[in-house]
């Protein structure tokens, strides 16, 4: 809900310097030589006001959530280490399917993954509550800091204008290591797998940035470290489920 807001508000900033004679004037005397109002500094600067009052708000909401909630029944190891590992096995897969079907396709593949990570995370949570348990308060935390520092770094680049003059290949880049560097953080509430993706996607990420890599390869072997690792967060979701349907396992 949060993030709905935040995206209705940017969308008003725009809106209103593209609409308000009055703001379109004062925007585009500033930057002149901007096409448009999304290009002026003035809607750059007012999206990044925005979106620290965001980030204001969206930690505010956190603590007051977590800390008001009451300490889980139980919690065995990392909880959100399963339903993660689906969704990051999911996005590595669409990373991948993009990055061999073509450069154009890669932002597709991302969103598809993206997609599918969110549906079938949300399948294996009452899988997961019932063998885990839930996260405790702790883990709860540090999950909604790292996303939340996550957004805000790639929303602070695309106000600043950063990625709007640099090459698609440099934005790509940079987006991975956002992700990969936010996967460092989540190590206390996804356990020490998540740290492993993180050591390992930056680790590539700067090989092939090093070795002048093409784009498609930097991005299929992003993908494949994302599904196997993914896919190792989750095993013990599924080997659980497989142990769970074999007889013996009913009449216990």
């Amino acid at each position: 809900m949060l993030f709905s807001y935040y995206l209705l508000i940017s969308a008003l900033i725009n809106e209103l310097f593209a609409r308000v004679a009055v703001l379109r004037a004062a925007a585009l005397a500033l930057s002149p030589h901007a096409a448009t109002t999304l290009g002026t500094m003035l809607v750059r600067q007012t999206q990044l006001a925005g979106l620290i009052a965001w980030v204001i708000c969206a930690l505010w909401f956190a603590l007051k959530v977590y800390g008001g909630r009451r300490p889980p029944a139980f919690t065995i190891g990392y909880p959100l280490r399963y339903g993660g590992g689906v969704f990051v096995a999911c996005v590595g897969t669409g990373i991948l399917a993009g990055g061999m079907l073509g450069r154009g396709m890669m932002i597709w593949g991302l969103l598809a993954g993206f997609l599918a990570g969110i549906a079938f995370a949300r399948r294996v949570a009452g899988r997961v509550a019932r063998c885990w348990g839930s996260s405790s308060l702790v883990q709860g935390r540090v999950m909604t800091f790292a996303v939340t520092l996550e957004f805000a770094v790639f929303n602070v680049l695309g106000s600043s204008g950063i990625f709007a003059s640099i090459g698609r290949a440099a934005t790509w880049e940079i987006s991975l290591a956002i992700v990969g560097a936010h996967f460092l953080l989540m190590r206390w509430s996804h356990g020490r797998l998540i740290l492993a993706l993180g050591v390992a996607v930056l680790s590539w990420l700067g090989f092939g940035v090093a070795a002048h890599l093409p784009l498609q390869m930097v991005a299929i072997g992003d993908g494949l470290l994302k599904l196997g690792f993914g896919t190792a967060m989750a095993w013990p979701l599924f080997r659980r489920a497989a142990v769970s349907s074999m007889p013996e396992y009913k009449n216990a």
